[in-house]
């Protein structure tokens, strides 16, 4: 009898710590909601081709599946949904609709142009499913190049400028000249975000690695926000052990992040201390990743979702109040 209880604890145990990828499990359909809401995109399921995009209501933590909501409301080349179109080419790129109640402000839509890691000029393009427009907002300099780029529908747009290991943030409107707001060494920094008000963050991840330890992706902030007093780094993660397929606390920390419409707040997707576990021979990780919310004004973040998926990889936060 003993020995029949240890081989179930040991089975339970290997099946809660031997995850391997999960999948987003169902979610209730989309009803109606009216204000802000964070998208979550994640994989689709096992086997299963495409995208899944769920709404998160920011305030109650409720999720929900807008699949079918989307298929009924299909456009040419993507599918139309409250206030917004979705259009996908590989990736979905949300685009707001003009509405009569609440006229659009001019977006600024960027890139960066180049051949790749030598990209030295940032372009002010059009939104996706619009005529085109383009034309050179910024040049680098010698030994010079563009890195991440962002904008927003408020007619801001962000982007960082790199020069060896030295990395220079800057804000820019859609007629310059572009105005500096920090600088950082040391780091990879892969996307950015700026949000109305002008406040940039950015994914970045340490370049010097720590041996048989798995460094998390932070983020870096332009000004004093949540738990960050000045500009600098915000959340301060921890280097830990890495993973194996059973135990391991290391984790790979911020996957996403997308500001509140009214800029006050910062949604993170990410994972945390012991989320993620080695998934096959080759090393590679699933971690699992749920939505944390920053508060400008305080020190003290909040939870949001508790989602069982390793699947989840972008947020769009978006306002769906009626217009």
């Amino acid at each position: 009898m003993l020995v029949s209880r240890i081989l179930l604890l040991l089975t339970l145990f290997v099946m809660n710590s031997c995850r391997g990828r999960e999948y987003l499990e169902e979610q209730p359909a989309f009803r109606n909601y009216s204000g802000t809401g964070i998208l979550a995109f994640s994989s689709g399921r096992e086997g299963v081709h495409g995208r899944r995009m769920i709404l998160v209501d920011p305030e109650s933590g409720a999720a929900y599946d807008l699949d079918p909501a989307l298929k009924k409301d299909s456009i040419a080349g993507g599918v139309s949904f409250g206030a917004f179109r979705f259009l996908s080419s590989g990736e979905w790129a949300i685009v707001e609709k003009e509405s009569p109640r609440r006229p659009l402000e001019p977006g600024l839509y960027l890139k960066a142009s180049g051949t790749y890691q030598k990209e030295t000029r940032l372009i002010l393009t059009s939104q996706p499913g619009s005529p085109a427009e383009e034309r050179i907002l910024f040049e680098a300099g010698p030994d010079e190049r563009i890195g991440a780029v962002a904008g927003n529908g408020h007619g801001l747009g962000a982007f960082c400028l790199i020069k060896n290991q030295n990395i220079s943030f800057y804000t820019i409107g859609r007629n310059g000249p572009p105005v500096r707001v920090g600088e950082l060494s040391g780091y990879y920094v892969f996307d950015l975000a700026i949000s109305r008000t002008g406040t940039v963050a950015a994914r970045i991840s340490p370049i010097e690695r720590q041996d048989e330890k798995l460094s998390p992706a932070d983020i870096w902030i332009s000004e004093a926000f949540g738990p960050a007093s000045s500009p600098g780094i915000l959340l301060k993660l921890r280097a830990l052990d890495s993973p194996g397929f059973l135990t391991g606390r290391g984790f790979e920390g911020v996957k996403d992040l997308a500001f509140s419409p009214d800029g006050q707040t910062l949604a993170v997707l990410l994972s945390q201390e012991d989320d993620c576990r080695m998934v096959d021979e080759g090393g590679n990780l699933g971690c699992r990743k749920n939505i944390r919310l920053i508060y400008s004004k305080s020190p003290n973040g909040r939870q949001l979702t508790k989602l069982r998926t390793t699947q989840a990889d972008r947020l769009d936060w978006i306002d769906l109040s009626d217009r």
